[in-house]
């Protein structure tokens, strides 16, 4: 490895290592104190807190108000950062307030103390203001550091509230979300060694908030679909809410180590072997994810019942199938992603938009068509069809912003590999899935093998 390189691809390297290091990290962190907490509280009490996720979802993509995005994505790193900052202080605090009022006024969601709930919300979004700054000027590596410490300091502080004080209310859970954000400003100032300066030029935001502001509409529909969903089943049983939910934060740990293992190992190889085939790249990471879920699926459907009932309790019943389901759903998710990613990077703000009105639209009527809640996994095996259909129409409405013929055979390998598990779970064909793994593998190292020869 050359001066030029160790130069030019140092802080790459660095910023990976770090990434793959806090995502393994916050996930044993995460997935320890989520044993305990589901050990502490039944599903049925997780599905009566399902709205205040919901507020907190609804929340987080509005008070960065698309500045984040556009800033990161024109690399801004001038003075309209002090400017992002005092803003998103400012949406923070008027989104705290609403919440506050929505609660008082809306009580029947179980939240007791509104005050309290606002305060957590209002942290939780400022939060996002430190992430700003590190991720514009490119330390990920110390925004890792801040957030494997913050999230064992927090996790580690409600475990022993629970304990030691209360471990009747749930709502008790929420101080996590409190001391999340507070330790991680503390963390920040401590790494940054600058003083917080407030700028008011808001006016100089206006074309950073204009190329932002639809991705932030479609984070909002994506953030309240993913924590609608329960509510919608909580509405109904507090018990398959919770579970839902609980089995929809599994797949939220899976998919952030995957994401960040299948970086770190494909980018870095290829940044190593001076490779720049962005789209052979992609190929290869859509296989990685496929063969890793692959493998999940055949573990949780011979095993996972047992697993599940040995670490979180007899009442968490059931999770198992969900989360099964979820993960072949999700095989939809990562080709949307890789869309989604292709669309940003040429700033089609509006496309993507576009995007996920399409596919929320396509849900909300299969809502209005389906009797959802007699049976979670038909309602689940429905999402998928729905996933699939929206899919392949936002890739064929965008075609010409796109290179089509490849999304086209990522789109079959992938509706392949979910016909294929949906089958061997419902009529528990083990050996098909096994085949389809034994494929995979097979295709994905012998693709490997002739982008190395190109």
């Amino acid at each position: 490895m050359n001066v030029t390189f160790k130069k030019r691809f140092g802080d790459t390297f660095k910023n990976l290592n770090w990434s793959l290091i806090s995502s393994l990290l916050a996930a044993i962190i995460s997935f320890g104190s989520n044993v305990y907490y589901l050990r502490t509280f039944g599903p049925d009490q997780f599905g009566s807190i399902a709205i205040g996720y919901l507020i907190l979802a609804f929340a987080l993509p509005f008070s960065e108000f698309g500045i984040v995005g556009a800033l990161i994505q024109r690399n801004k790193k001038d003075f309209k950062i002090e400017i992002a900052q005092t803003l998103s202080l400012f949406i923070s605090i008027v989104l705290g307030l609403c919440c506050m009022f929505f609660f008082m006024f809306f009580n029947q969601f179980t939240i007791k103390d509104p005050l309290a709930f606002s305060i957590i919300i209002f942290f939780t979004l400022v939060f996002l203001i430190y992430k700003t700054y590190f991720s514009i000027e490119m330390n990920y590596h110390i925004l890792s550091k801040i957030v494997i410490l913050s999230t064992l300091i927090s996790h580690t502080i409600t475990i022993l509230i629970i304990y030691l004080f209360d471990n009747s209310n749930i709502l008790i859970l929420f101080n996590q979300r409190l001391l999340l954000p507070l330790i991680s400003l503390i963390l920040f100032c401590n790494y940054s060694k600058i003083k917080w300066r407030f700028s008011y030029s808001f006016m100089n935001l206006i074309s950073e908030i204009k190329f932002g502001i639809n991705l932030m509409f479609a984070n909002v529909l994506e953030s309240v679909y993913k924590q609608g969903i329960p509510v919608l089943f909580s509405s109904k049983s507090l018990i398959v809410g919770g579970l839902f939910f609980q089995a929809t934060k599994l797949l939220e740990m899976v998919n952030g180590f995957m994401f960040n293992v299948s970086n770190t190992i494909l980018f870095s190889f290829f940044i190593k072997e001076k490779k720049n085939d962005k789209e052979r790249i992609s190929q290869l990471f859509i296989l990685f994810f496929l063969i890793i879920t692959s493998l999940l699926i055949l573990i949780f459907s011979s095993f996972g019942e047992a697993i599940m009932i040995y670490l979180f309790g007899e009442d968490w019943s059931g999770i198992n199938s969900i989360f099964c389901l979820l993960l072949i759903m999700n095989s939809n998710n990562i080709l949307d992603s890789s869309v989604r990613v292709d669309l940003k990077s040429n700033k089609y703000g509006k496309s993507i938009f576009f995007i996920e009105v399409l596919k929320k639209l396509i849900i909300i009527i299969y809502l209005l068509n389906f009797t959802f809640f007699n049976n979670i996994s038909n309602f689940i095996i429905g999402l998928i069809l729905c996933g699939s259909l929206g899919t392949i129409l936002s890739i064929i409405f965008t075609k010409d912003k796109i290179i089509f013929s490849d999304y086209i055979y990522k789109y079959l390998l992938i509706q392949i590999f979910i016909i294929i598990n949906l089958f061997s779970i419902t009529y528990n064909a083990y050996i098909i899935s096994y085949m389809l793994l034994a494929g995979l593998i097979i295709y994905f190292t012998n693709k490997i093998l002739r982008f190395e020869n190109h």
